[in-house]
């Protein structure tokens, strides 16, 4: 639902109402197993926040220390357990502005 202000909701829109970290410097050659979007997971203030790969520290989580659903260059998505984040999402923890990059809005 959007809660911000102004008429364009991709230029007006607050954190609250996106609940998602999308991956930046994303293109034609990006590897398909890395993640495009994922549920948010740490500091979304002030935004934008870097997504942060240790569940059991963020409070921004839909599904808590559980684990996270991402969508992946290829495509698909999946359900990612927290334990599996490491070998599942390559480009979990990397430096910002860097490709593939993960951040919250």
């Amino acid at each position: 639902m959007f809660t911000g202000s102004g008429s364009n909701p991709y230029t007006a829109c607050n954190p609250t109402c996106i609940s998602y970290a999308y991956a930046f410097a994303m293109g034609l050659m990006s590897p398909v197993d890395w993640a495009v979007a994922l549920d948010e997971s740490g500091s979304i203030s002030p935004a934008p926040g870097a997504w942060d790969n240790d569940l059991a520290n963020s409070t921004n989580l839909n599904h808590k220390s559980v684990g996270v659903n991402a969508v992946f260059v290829d495509g698909h998505a999946e359900w990612v357990a927290a334990g599996n984040i490491g070998s599942m999402i390559p480009n979990n923890a990397w430096a910002a502005n860097t490709l593939g990059y993960l951040q919250n809005p």
